[in-house]
């Protein structure tokens, strides 16, 4: 067994929003309830019903800057979530694109300053100038 975190989900929805019931017991010494026991019966708040739930393993996230002078842009590069998947896929052959790797472009410059500096007019998407 690793040590690594687990989040508690809701295997209907997928939601973390999941309670449980619990026994508590006062602990005189610490000044406040100690958990004892938890019951096996969960209720998630988004789906609002009791529902079963599962452990997942916590994924690990990493934020990235990446900066690329004009003549890359002009020359066509753009990142896109697509094109950071197999950025992040060549390094992780073996990893599951679909289930064990993400990747998500947060910010970017604007569509339109890319598209002038890679040489194209606004009204002709396709052809550069």
């Amino acid at each position: 067994m690793t040590n690594q975190p687990v989040k508690i989900i809701c295997t209907v929805c997928g939601s973390e929003d999941v309670t449980a019931d619990a026994s508590a017991k006062w602990c005189v010494e610490n000044q406040c309830y100690e958990l004892t026991d938890t019951c096996d019966t969960y209720h998630c708040e988004d789906c609002d019903g009791e529902c079963k739930a599962k452990e997942v393993p916590v994924s690990f996230k990493w934020t990235v800057e990446f900066e690329v002078d004009e003549i890359w842009v002009a020359d066509g590069f753009d990142l896109d979530d697509d094109r950071a998947i197999n950025m992040l896929n060549m390094d992780l052959t073996l990893a599951m694109r679909d289930s064990e790797i993400k990747a998500k472009v947060l910010k970017a410059p604007d569509k339109a300053t890319i598209r002038r500096v890679q040489g194209y007019k606004d009204d002709q998407p396709q052809e550069p100038v």
